[in-house]
């Protein structure tokens, strides 16, 4: 958080991407820094950017399958107003993957706030 105050002070965007197309939330969130994740976030990251692969943050961290992860994450981006149903570009969405690798815990976070259970 203290590298992401620094660089924000000194001038840096919270949105820009690197060549893969992943911003600094994409990379907060895949590598599970959850301070770095929160402060982006409080500095209006964008949560609903794609990466090159078509995953937005809510997609990309699913794929991780850390249990724990996914729910503190998965509750940030929620409040922050995250598309429950956004899909990748293989259409897959977030319920999906929490179907698919039996993420039960996610999968409730995702159905509260209204995940299209059919959309599976």
């Amino acid at each position: 958080e203290e590298i992401v105050d620094l660089l924000v002070t000194c001038g840096a965007d919270v949105n820009p991407a690197d060549v893969i197309g992943n911003t600094p939330l994409h990379c907060a969130s895949n590598k599970r820094f959850i301070c770095a994740a929160k402060k982006v976030l409080s500095l209006d990251a964008d949560h609903k950017k794609r990466n090159n692969k078509g995953f937005t943050v809510l997609n990309l961290t699913l794929v991780a399958e850390d249990q724990n992860w996914l729910e503190v994450i998965i509750n940030l981006l929620i409040k922050r107003g995250a598309d429950v149903n956004i899909d990748n570009a293989n259409g897959e969405a977030p319920l999906h993957y929490a179907s698919d690798k039996g993420l039960i815990s996610a999968a409730e976070e995702l159905l509260s706030p209204g995940a299209d259970i059919n959309i599976v």
